[in-house]
């Protein structure tokens, strides 16, 4: 029963880090990948992942 308490702790911390994680993924991406992104990659391009975008949303929307 000990053993399986100790689990169980850590299981709930471990879960008490995901909120942390996500944020530390999400500033690396917005300060790092979309920077360089928006950086290098052409114009034209960004254009056409844009549209590419608002066509799956358009298309994905649910209606209510």
């Amino acid at each position: 029963m000990l053993k399986k308490a100790n689990d169980d702790i850590e299981k709930v911390q471990n879960l008490h880090s995901i909120p942390e994680l996500l944020l530390q993924h999400v500033y690396k991406e917005e300060n790092g990948v979309f920077r360089q992104i928006d950086q290098y990659m052409p114009d034209s391009v960004k254009e056409e992942v844009e549209e590419k975008i608002r066509k799956f949303i358009e298309k994905t929307k649910l209606d209510y």
